[in-house]
Protein backbone atom coordinates (compact mmCIF):
# COMPACT_ATOMS: atom_id res chain seq x y z
CA UNK A 1 0.00 0.00 0.00
CA UNK A 2 1.28 3.40 -0.87
CA UNK A 3 -0.07 7.08 -0.37
CA UNK A 4 -1.57 6.50 2.86
CA UNK A 5 0.44 9.75 4.32
CA UNK A 6 1.79 12.91 2.10
CA UNK A 7 5.01 13.94 1.40
CA UNK A 8 5.01 16.12 4.66
CA UNK A 9 3.00 13.72 6.93
CA UNK A 10 5.84 10.57 6.20
CA UNK A 11 6.76 9.54 9.60
CA UNK A 12 10.42 9.23 10.41
CA UNK A 13 12.01 6.00 10.65
CA UNK A 14 12.18 4.29 14.64
CA UNK A 15 14.71 4.32 16.62
CA UNK A 16 16.51 0.92 17.12
CA UNK A 17 14.78 -2.48 16.29
CA UNK A 18 11.06 -3.45 16.95
CA UNK A 19 10.42 -7.00 16.01
CA UNK A 20 7.36 -8.43 15.47
CA UNK A 21 8.29 -11.42 17.52
CA UNK A 22 8.39 -9.80 20.87
CA UNK A 23 4.18 -9.27 19.79
CA UNK A 24 3.80 -12.39 18.96
CA UNK A 25 5.65 -13.76 21.95
CA UNK A 26 3.55 -11.82 24.28
CA UNK A 27 0.23 -12.98 22.71
CA UNK A 28 1.09 -16.59 22.39
CA UNK A 29 -1.92 -18.38 23.69
CA UNK A 30 -4.18 -15.17 24.06
CA UNK A 31 -6.85 -16.33 20.61
CA UNK A 32 -9.06 -18.98 23.42
CA UNK A 33 -8.99 -16.56 26.47
CA UNK A 34 -10.74 -13.63 23.85
CA UNK A 35 -12.58 -15.80 21.83
CA UNK A 36 -13.94 -17.11 25.54
CA UNK A 37 -14.67 -13.19 26.60
CA UNK A 38 -16.43 -11.93 23.71
CA UNK A 39 -18.52 -14.83 23.22
CA UNK A 40 -19.68 -14.35 27.05
CA UNK A 41 -20.42 -10.85 26.41
CA UNK A 42 -22.32 -11.01 23.18
CA UNK A 43 -24.79 -13.88 24.21
CA UNK A 44 -25.24 -11.67 27.28
CA UNK A 45 -25.92 -8.46 25.59
CA UNK A 46 -26.91 -5.07 27.54
CA UNK A 47 -28.41 -1.90 26.19
CA UNK A 48 -26.64 1.39 26.33
CA UNK A 49 -26.43 2.28 30.46
CA UNK A 50 -27.76 -1.07 31.27
CA UNK A 51 -24.86 -2.64 30.79
CA UNK A 52 -24.04 -3.92 34.99
CA UNK A 53 -23.14 -7.34 34.04
CA UNK A 54 -20.91 -6.70 31.55
CA UNK A 55 -19.03 -4.45 33.84
CA UNK A 56 -19.43 -6.79 36.71
CA UNK A 57 -17.46 -9.44 34.16
CA UNK A 58 -14.89 -6.93 33.25
CA UNK A 59 -14.03 -5.76 36.72
CA UNK A 60 -13.96 -9.12 37.71
CA UNK A 61 -11.15 -10.14 35.21
CA UNK A 62 -9.14 -7.25 35.91
CA UNK A 63 -9.55 -7.67 39.52
CA UNK A 64 -8.29 -10.92 39.39
CA UNK A 65 -5.53 -10.55 37.48
CA UNK A 66 -3.82 -7.91 39.68
CA UNK A 67 -5.18 -4.45 38.12
CA UNK A 68 -6.80 -1.62 40.05
CA UNK A 69 -9.43 0.11 39.41
CA UNK A 70 -10.07 3.58 39.56
CA UNK A 71 -12.05 5.15 42.04
CA UNK A 72 -14.95 7.30 41.18
CA UNK A 73 -16.02 6.61 37.36
CA UNK A 74 -19.54 6.64 37.83
CA UNK A 75 -22.31 4.39 36.18
CA UNK A 76 -20.70 1.01 33.89
CA UNK A 77 -17.54 2.44 32.94
CA UNK A 78 -14.62 1.15 34.13
CA UNK A 79 -10.90 2.19 34.09
CA UNK A 80 -8.16 -0.29 35.07
CA UNK A 81 -4.92 1.20 35.90
CA UNK A 82 -1.74 -0.98 36.01
CA UNK A 83 1.62 0.55 36.73
CA UNK A 84 5.65 -0.60 36.01
CA UNK A 85 8.93 -0.34 38.14
CA UNK A 86 10.19 1.60 35.41
CA UNK A 87 9.31 5.56 34.51
CA UNK A 88 7.57 5.97 31.20
CA UNK A 89 4.03 7.35 29.40
CA UNK A 90 0.54 7.02 30.70
CA UNK A 91 -1.16 5.23 27.90
CA UNK A 92 -4.54 4.61 27.32
CA UNK A 93 -6.66 2.34 25.72
CA UNK A 94 -10.18 2.79 25.24
CA UNK A 95 -13.39 -0.18 24.34
CA UNK A 96 -16.51 0.57 24.36
CA UNK A 97 -19.00 -2.49 26.06
CA UNK A 98 -22.29 -1.32 25.07
CA UNK A 99 -25.23 -3.18 22.43
CA UNK A 100 -27.70 -2.19 19.96
CA UNK A 101 -31.69 -2.88 20.51
CA UNK A 102 -31.64 -5.31 17.43
CA UNK A 103 -33.23 -8.96 17.55
CA UNK A 104 -30.71 -11.24 16.68
CA UNK A 105 -31.08 -13.78 14.12
CA UNK A 106 -27.95 -15.81 13.40
CA UNK A 107 -27.35 -19.02 14.14
CA UNK A 108 -24.57 -19.17 17.13
CA UNK A 109 -24.21 -21.26 19.78
CA UNK A 110 -23.57 -18.38 21.86
CA UNK A 111 -26.84 -16.26 20.16
CA UNK A 112 -27.49 -13.10 22.22
CA UNK A 113 -29.88 -14.18 25.24
CA UNK A 114 -31.30 -11.32 25.93
CA UNK A 115 -34.32 -9.94 23.60
CA UNK A 116 -34.35 -7.52 20.72
CA UNK A 117 -30.52 -6.65 22.39
CA UNK A 118 -28.07 -8.11 20.37
CA UNK A 119 -23.74 -6.90 19.84
CA UNK A 120 -24.07 -6.11 16.37
CA UNK A 121 -21.58 -3.30 16.10
CA UNK A 122 -18.50 -5.23 17.33
CA UNK A 123 -18.41 -3.56 20.63
CA UNK A 124 -17.90 -7.24 22.33
CA UNK A 125 -14.66 -7.82 20.27
CA UNK A 126 -13.45 -4.55 21.15
CA UNK A 127 -13.75 -5.28 24.77
CA UNK A 128 -12.61 -8.55 24.33
CA UNK A 129 -9.41 -7.66 22.44
CA UNK A 130 -9.01 -4.75 25.39
CA UNK A 131 -9.11 -7.84 28.16
CA UNK A 132 -6.52 -9.66 26.04
CA UNK A 133 -4.41 -6.91 26.38
CA UNK A 134 -4.62 -6.22 29.88
CA UNK A 135 -4.15 -9.72 30.61
CA UNK A 136 -1.34 -10.00 28.47
CA UNK A 137 0.41 -6.99 30.62
CA UNK A 138 -0.38 -7.79 33.72
CA UNK A 139 1.32 -11.36 33.00
CA UNK A 140 4.28 -9.44 31.48
CA UNK A 141 4.87 -6.31 33.66
CA UNK A 142 8.49 -6.18 32.92
CA UNK A 143 7.31 -4.71 29.32
CA UNK A 144 5.93 -1.93 31.44
CA UNK A 145 7.10 1.60 31.56
CA UNK A 146 5.02 4.00 33.16
CA UNK A 147 1.25 3.33 33.20
CA UNK A 148 -1.20 1.91 31.25
CA UNK A 149 -5.22 2.61 31.47
CA UNK A 150 -7.51 0.11 30.37
CA UNK A 151 -10.98 2.26 29.76
CA UNK A 152 -14.08 0.27 28.64
CA UNK A 153 -17.23 2.67 28.09
CA UNK A 154 -20.54 2.80 28.67
CA UNK A 155 -23.07 3.58 26.23
CA UNK A 156 -21.29 4.81 23.03
CA UNK A 157 -24.36 4.07 20.91
CA UNK A 158 -26.78 5.91 23.03
CA UNK A 159 -26.55 9.98 23.51
CA UNK A 160 -24.87 11.80 24.59
CA UNK A 161 -22.82 9.18 25.27
CA UNK A 162 -20.61 7.63 27.97
CA UNK A 163 -17.46 9.20 27.16
CA UNK A 164 -18.06 12.88 28.68
CA UNK A 165 -19.01 10.92 31.97
CA UNK A 166 -15.85 9.30 31.78
CA UNK A 167 -13.61 12.42 30.71
CA UNK A 168 -15.38 14.36 33.77
CA UNK A 169 -14.73 11.75 36.65
CA UNK A 170 -11.23 11.80 35.70
CA UNK A 171 -10.52 8.38 33.57
CA UNK A 172 -8.16 10.39 31.34
CA UNK A 173 -6.56 12.78 33.87
CA UNK A 174 -2.69 12.62 33.67
CA UNK A 175 -2.72 10.68 30.64
CA UNK A 176 -0.36 11.13 27.67
CA UNK A 177 -2.12 9.48 25.12
CA UNK A 178 -5.56 7.56 24.11
CA UNK A 179 -6.15 5.27 21.46
CA UNK A 180 -9.17 2.75 20.04
CA UNK A 181 -9.69 0.59 17.51
CA UNK A 182 -13.15 -0.24 15.96
CA UNK A 183 -13.82 -3.79 13.57
CA UNK A 184 -15.46 -3.33 10.13
CA UNK A 185 -17.08 -6.17 8.34
CA UNK A 186 -16.10 -4.30 4.84
CA UNK A 187 -12.43 -5.21 5.35
CA UNK A 188 -10.60 -8.36 5.03
CA UNK A 189 -9.04 -9.62 8.25
CA UNK A 190 -5.44 -8.60 7.97
CA UNK A 191 -5.99 -5.47 6.98
CA UNK A 192 -5.97 -1.82 9.00
CA UNK A 193 -6.86 1.64 8.51
CA UNK A 194 -4.73 4.23 10.02
CA UNK A 195 -5.32 7.80 8.81
CA UNK A 196 -4.92 11.40 9.76
CA UNK A 197 -7.91 13.59 9.66
CA UNK A 198 -11.49 12.87 10.28
CA UNK A 199 -11.90 9.33 10.42
CA UNK A 200 -16.12 9.74 12.02
CA UNK A 201 -18.16 12.45 11.18
CA UNK A 202 -20.15 14.70 13.57
CA UNK A 203 -23.49 13.99 14.12
CA UNK A 204 -26.77 15.08 14.72
CA UNK A 205 -30.91 14.89 14.45
CA UNK A 206 -33.45 17.82 13.82
CA UNK A 207 -37.16 17.30 14.62
CA UNK A 208 -39.97 19.79 13.28
CA UNK A 209 -43.90 20.23 13.05
CA UNK A 210 -45.70 22.39 10.42
CA UNK A 211 -49.19 22.93 11.68
CA UNK A 212 -51.53 24.42 9.42
CA UNK A 213 -55.25 24.41 9.03
CA UNK A 214 -56.99 21.46 8.53
CA UNK A 215 -60.18 20.91 6.25
CA UNK A 216 -62.16 19.36 3.54
CA UNK A 217 -60.76 18.38 0.66
CA UNK A 218 -63.40 19.51 -1.62
CA UNK A 219 -62.56 23.46 -0.26
CA UNK A 220 -58.91 23.43 0.21
CA UNK A 221 -59.21 27.36 0.19
CA UNK A 222 -61.02 27.30 3.42
CA UNK A 223 -57.93 25.22 4.54
CA UNK A 224 -53.75 26.23 5.46
CA UNK A 225 -52.18 22.88 3.67
CA UNK A 226 -49.61 21.86 6.14
CA UNK A 227 -48.66 19.35 3.67
CA UNK A 228 -47.91 21.59 0.35
CA UNK A 229 -45.39 23.30 2.83
CA UNK A 230 -43.88 20.49 4.32
CA UNK A 231 -42.67 19.83 0.48
CA UNK A 232 -41.22 22.72 0.10
CA UNK A 233 -39.31 22.61 3.74
CA UNK A 234 -37.92 19.01 2.38
CA UNK A 235 -36.87 20.63 -0.76
CA UNK A 236 -34.89 23.38 0.78
CA UNK A 237 -33.41 20.93 3.17
CA UNK A 238 -32.08 18.55 0.28
CA UNK A 239 -30.55 21.79 -0.84
CA UNK A 240 -28.41 22.73 1.96
CA UNK A 241 -25.62 20.55 0.81
CA UNK A 242 -25.07 20.94 -2.93
CA UNK A 243 -25.77 25.19 -2.51
CA UNK A 244 -24.04 25.87 1.02
CA UNK A 245 -21.37 23.65 1.70
CA UNK A 246 -18.26 23.36 -0.06
CA UNK A 247 -18.02 19.52 -1.72
CA UNK A 248 -15.02 18.59 -0.41
CA UNK A 249 -16.35 18.50 2.83
CA UNK A 250 -18.16 14.86 3.56
CA UNK A 251 -21.37 15.86 4.47
CA UNK A 252 -25.04 14.57 4.41
CA UNK A 253 -28.02 15.82 5.70
CA UNK A 254 -31.92 13.80 5.47
CA UNK A 255 -35.24 13.71 6.04
CA UNK A 256 -35.26 10.51 7.62
CA UNK A 257 -39.37 10.41 8.98
CA UNK A 258 -42.80 12.26 8.03
CA UNK A 259 -46.08 12.06 9.66
CA UNK A 260 -49.21 13.68 8.96
CA UNK A 261 -52.17 13.99 11.67
CA UNK A 262 -54.40 12.56 8.99
CA UNK A 263 -55.49 8.62 9.49
CA UNK A 264 -55.78 7.41 5.98
CA UNK A 265 -58.56 9.24 4.94
CA UNK A 266 -58.34 10.75 1.50
CA UNK A 267 -60.98 13.46 2.04
CA UNK A 268 -59.13 15.28 4.81
CA UNK A 269 -56.35 17.95 4.70
CA UNK A 270 -54.39 17.16 7.67
CA UNK A 271 -54.00 20.08 10.11
CA UNK A 272 -49.89 19.40 10.94
CA UNK A 273 -47.25 17.29 9.63
CA UNK A 274 -44.49 16.45 11.65
CA UNK A 275 -40.96 15.06 9.88
CA UNK A 276 -37.11 15.03 11.06
CA UNK A 277 -33.86 13.41 9.93
CA UNK A 278 -29.94 14.03 10.32
CA UNK A 279 -27.17 15.46 9.47
CA UNK A 280 -23.68 13.74 9.40
CA UNK A 281 -20.01 16.33 8.42
CA UNK A 282 -16.47 15.84 8.62
CA UNK A 283 -16.43 19.48 9.76
CA UNK A 284 -17.10 20.11 13.72
CA UNK A 285 -17.67 23.53 12.44
CA UNK A 286 -20.86 22.96 10.40
CA UNK A 287 -23.13 20.89 13.75
CA UNK A 288 -24.56 24.24 14.94
CA UNK A 289 -24.50 25.40 11.72
CA UNK A 290 -26.70 23.05 9.53
CA UNK A 291 -29.05 22.92 11.67
CA UNK A 292 -29.86 26.56 12.03
CA UNK A 293 -29.94 26.61 8.27
CA UNK A 294 -33.05 23.64 8.43
CA UNK A 295 -34.78 25.86 11.30
CA UNK A 296 -33.99 29.21 9.43
CA UNK A 297 -34.96 27.79 5.82
CA UNK A 298 -38.08 25.97 7.51
CA UNK A 299 -39.20 29.09 9.36
CA UNK A 300 -39.21 31.54 6.41
CA UNK A 301 -41.42 28.96 4.14
CA UNK A 302 -43.91 28.23 7.09
CA UNK A 303 -44.45 32.19 7.61
CA UNK A 304 -44.84 32.89 3.76
CA UNK A 305 -47.86 30.08 3.72
CA UNK A 306 -49.41 30.87 6.86
CA UNK A 307 -48.13 28.24 8.77
CA UNK A 308 -46.75 27.95 12.47
CA UNK A 309 -43.16 26.06 13.19
CA UNK A 310 -41.82 24.55 16.05
CA UNK A 311 -37.99 23.56 15.79
CA UNK A 312 -36.05 20.88 17.92
CA UNK A 313 -32.37 20.00 17.14
CA UNK A 314 -29.76 17.52 18.77
CA UNK A 315 -26.28 17.95 18.33
CA UNK A 316 -24.31 14.66 18.60
CA UNK A 317 -20.92 13.42 18.93
CA UNK A 318 -18.12 15.70 16.88
CA UNK A 319 -16.02 13.65 14.12
CA UNK A 320 -13.65 12.18 15.67
CA UNK A 321 -10.50 13.27 14.01
CA UNK A 322 -6.95 12.04 13.80
CA UNK A 323 -5.44 15.50 14.23
CA UNK A 324 -1.39 15.11 15.83
CA UNK A 325 0.99 12.56 14.60
CA UNK A 326 0.22 10.01 17.34
CA UNK A 327 -1.76 7.90 14.70
CA UNK A 328 1.99 6.96 13.09
CA UNK A 329 2.94 4.76 16.07
CA UNK A 330 -0.14 2.35 14.73
CA UNK A 331 1.20 3.09 11.30
CA UNK A 332 4.46 1.54 12.36
CA UNK A 333 3.28 -1.23 14.74
CA UNK A 334 1.19 -2.42 11.38
CA UNK A 335 3.97 -2.58 9.26
CA UNK A 336 5.95 -3.95 11.86
CA UNK A 337 3.42 -6.67 11.93
CA UNK A 338 2.81 -7.45 8.65
CA UNK A 339 -1.02 -5.70 8.42
CA UNK A 340 -1.50 -3.91 4.91
CA UNK A 341 -2.71 -0.41 5.84
CA UNK A 342 -5.61 0.84 3.20
CA UNK A 343 -7.16 4.11 2.53
CA UNK A 344 -10.31 4.44 3.27
CA UNK A 345 -13.27 7.01 3.05
CA UNK A 346 -15.87 5.28 5.40
CA UNK A 347 -16.39 7.38 7.61
CA UNK A 348 -19.45 8.58 7.98
CA UNK A 349 -20.54 6.98 11.27
CA UNK A 350 -20.97 8.53 14.82
CA UNK A 351 -18.28 7.48 17.53
CA UNK A 352 -18.10 9.77 20.94
CA UNK A 353 -14.42 8.55 21.61
CA UNK A 354 -13.92 11.96 19.53
CA UNK A 355 -14.63 13.60 22.92
CA UNK A 356 -11.12 11.83 23.89
CA UNK A 357 -9.17 12.75 21.26
CA UNK A 358 -10.41 16.80 21.81
CA UNK A 359 -8.80 16.05 25.45
CA UNK A 360 -5.93 14.06 24.27
CA UNK A 361 -3.32 12.96 22.02
CA UNK A 362 -4.39 9.91 20.37
CA UNK A 363 -5.50 8.13 17.33
CA UNK A 364 -8.80 6.04 16.28
CA UNK A 365 -7.99 3.37 13.93
CA UNK A 366 -10.49 0.12 12.44
CA UNK A 367 -9.43 -3.22 11.86
CA UNK A 368 -10.76 -6.12 9.26
CA UNK A 369 -13.28 -8.89 10.57
CA UNK A 370 -14.29 -10.07 7.40
CA UNK A 371 -13.04 -13.60 6.59
CA UNK A 372 -13.13 -13.82 2.54
CA UNK A 373 -13.69 -17.73 3.15
CA UNK A 374 -16.85 -16.99 5.06
CA UNK A 375 -19.41 -14.79 3.33
CA UNK A 376 -21.48 -14.43 6.38
CA UNK A 377 -18.88 -11.91 8.15
CA UNK A 378 -19.55 -9.57 5.30
CA UNK A 379 -22.45 -7.84 6.75
CA UNK A 380 -23.17 -4.11 7.62
CA UNK A 381 -22.93 -3.48 11.08
CA UNK A 382 -26.23 -2.86 13.29
CA UNK A 383 -27.72 -5.48 11.23
CA UNK A 384 -29.54 -8.48 12.73
CA UNK A 385 -27.02 -11.05 11.11
CA UNK A 386 -23.85 -8.95 12.17
CA UNK A 387 -21.13 -12.39 11.89
CA UNK A 388 -17.81 -11.52 12.79
CA UNK A 389 -14.78 -13.18 11.58
CA UNK A 390 -13.59 -14.04 15.17
CA UNK A 391 -9.58 -14.14 13.58
CA UNK A 392 -9.74 -10.30 13.91
CA UNK A 393 -9.27 -10.38 18.00
CA UNK A 394 -5.89 -11.45 17.28
CA UNK A 395 -5.61 -9.13 14.91
CA UNK A 396 -6.78 -6.22 17.21
CA UNK A 397 -4.70 -7.55 20.12
CA UNK A 398 -1.49 -7.20 18.30
CA UNK A 399 -2.07 -3.74 17.21
CA UNK A 400 -2.69 -2.69 20.36
CA UNK A 401 0.45 -4.41 21.75
CA UNK A 402 2.53 -3.27 19.05
CA UNK A 403 1.40 0.57 19.21
CA UNK A 404 2.04 -0.21 22.92
CA UNK A 405 5.43 -1.01 22.70
CA UNK A 406 6.12 1.28 19.49
CA UNK A 407 5.84 4.35 21.56
CA UNK A 408 7.93 2.76 24.32
CA UNK A 409 10.90 2.59 21.41
CA UNK A 410 10.04 5.64 20.22
CA UNK A 411 9.28 7.45 23.50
Amino acid sequence: MTGIWGHEEKPAEGKGTWEKERVLTLSEGMEAPMLEYRRHIHQNAELSFQETGTAQFIRDKLTAWGIQLMPGISGNSTVGILRGEKKGPCIAFRADIDALPIQEVNDLPFISQNPKVMHACGHDAHTAILLGLAQVLSQNREVLQGEVRFVFEQGEELLPGGAQPLLRDGGLEGADMVFALHVRTNMDIGKVNIQAGARSASIGSYDLTITGQGGHSGYPQRAVDPVTVAADVINAIYRIVPQRIDPQTATTVTVGYLHTDNDHSPNVISRSVNLGGSFRTTDNTLAEQITSWIEELARHICEANRCQLEFSRMIGYPATINRGREYEYVIRAAKALGYENITSDDIMGGEDFAYMLLEKPGAYFTIGARDPGDPRTGGARHSCDLYLGEACLKVGLEMLLGTYLMILQEG
